[in-house]
Protein backbone atom coordinates (compact mmCIF):
# COMPACT_ATOMS: atom_id res chain seq x y z
CA UNK A 1 0.00 0.00 0.00
CA UNK A 2 1.30 3.26 -0.55
CA UNK A 3 -0.64 5.28 1.63
CA UNK A 4 -2.11 4.79 5.09
CA UNK A 5 -5.06 2.03 4.92
CA UNK A 6 -8.50 3.34 5.81
CA UNK A 7 -10.45 2.44 9.22
CA UNK A 8 -13.14 0.38 7.59
CA UNK A 9 -10.03 -1.64 5.74
CA UNK A 10 -8.14 -2.05 9.03
CA UNK A 11 -11.36 -3.24 10.11
CA UNK A 12 -12.04 -5.78 7.36
CA UNK A 13 -8.64 -6.95 7.56
CA UNK A 14 -8.64 -7.68 11.76
CA UNK A 15 -12.12 -8.90 11.80
CA UNK A 16 -13.68 -6.36 13.55
CA UNK A 17 -13.45 -3.22 16.54
CA UNK A 18 -9.21 -2.26 16.35
CA UNK A 19 -6.64 -1.55 18.78
CA UNK A 20 -2.83 -0.40 17.93
CA UNK A 21 -0.14 -3.28 19.44
CA UNK A 22 1.97 -1.35 21.54
CA UNK A 23 5.48 -1.67 20.87
CA UNK A 24 5.51 -3.78 18.24
CA UNK A 25 8.26 -1.94 16.24
CA UNK A 26 9.84 -4.62 13.84
CA UNK A 27 8.80 -7.48 11.31
CA UNK A 28 11.25 -9.80 9.97
CA UNK A 29 14.29 -7.22 11.06
CA UNK A 30 12.20 -4.26 8.89
CA UNK A 31 10.78 -1.41 10.56
CA UNK A 32 7.07 -1.12 11.23
CA UNK A 33 4.79 2.09 11.77
CA UNK A 34 1.63 0.08 13.53
CA UNK A 35 0.16 -3.08 13.69
CA UNK A 36 -3.61 -3.10 14.32
CA UNK A 37 -5.40 -6.00 16.10
CA UNK A 38 -8.97 -7.17 17.08
CA UNK A 39 -9.69 -5.81 20.72
CA UNK A 40 -12.49 -8.14 21.10
CA UNK A 41 -10.14 -11.15 19.58
CA UNK A 42 -9.88 -13.21 22.53
CA UNK A 43 -13.73 -13.02 23.74
CA UNK A 44 -14.42 -13.95 20.09
CA UNK A 45 -12.06 -16.85 20.64
CA UNK A 46 -10.38 -16.41 18.03
CA UNK A 47 -7.50 -18.56 17.13
CA UNK A 48 -4.26 -17.94 18.81
CA UNK A 49 -1.74 -16.08 16.73
CA UNK A 50 1.58 -17.53 17.16
CA UNK A 51 3.51 -15.54 14.40
CA UNK A 52 2.06 -12.40 15.49
CA UNK A 53 2.44 -13.05 19.08
CA UNK A 54 6.19 -14.41 18.42
CA UNK A 55 7.34 -11.30 16.47
CA UNK A 56 5.96 -9.20 18.91
CA UNK A 57 7.48 -10.66 21.76
CA UNK A 58 10.81 -10.40 19.64
CA UNK A 59 10.01 -6.38 19.86
CA UNK A 60 9.61 -7.16 23.45
CA UNK A 61 12.92 -8.73 24.23
CA UNK A 62 10.70 -11.66 25.83
CA UNK A 63 7.58 -9.84 27.34
CA UNK A 64 7.13 -7.16 30.63
CA UNK A 65 6.78 -7.92 33.63
CA UNK A 66 2.96 -8.89 35.06
CA UNK A 67 1.68 -9.06 31.33
CA UNK A 68 1.92 -11.68 28.67
CA UNK A 69 1.61 -10.92 25.33
CA UNK A 70 -0.89 -12.84 23.39
CA UNK A 71 -2.56 -12.12 19.60
CA UNK A 72 -5.25 -13.68 19.19
CA UNK A 73 -7.02 -13.53 15.33
CA UNK A 74 -5.71 -12.00 12.66
CA UNK A 75 -3.01 -8.73 13.13
CA UNK A 76 -2.67 -5.80 10.63
CA UNK A 77 0.87 -4.98 10.37
CA UNK A 78 1.79 -1.26 8.61
CA UNK A 79 5.08 -1.27 7.34
CA UNK A 80 7.50 1.79 7.41
CA UNK A 81 8.41 3.02 4.05
CA UNK A 82 12.55 3.02 3.70
CA UNK A 83 13.56 5.73 1.16
CA UNK A 84 16.60 5.02 -0.68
Amino acid sequence: MKKQPTLDFIQQAVGGSIEMVPHFIKYEGRPVTVVYANEEARRMTLKFNTLGTQAWLLCLHGGLKGYRPQLFGDILIVMRTLNA
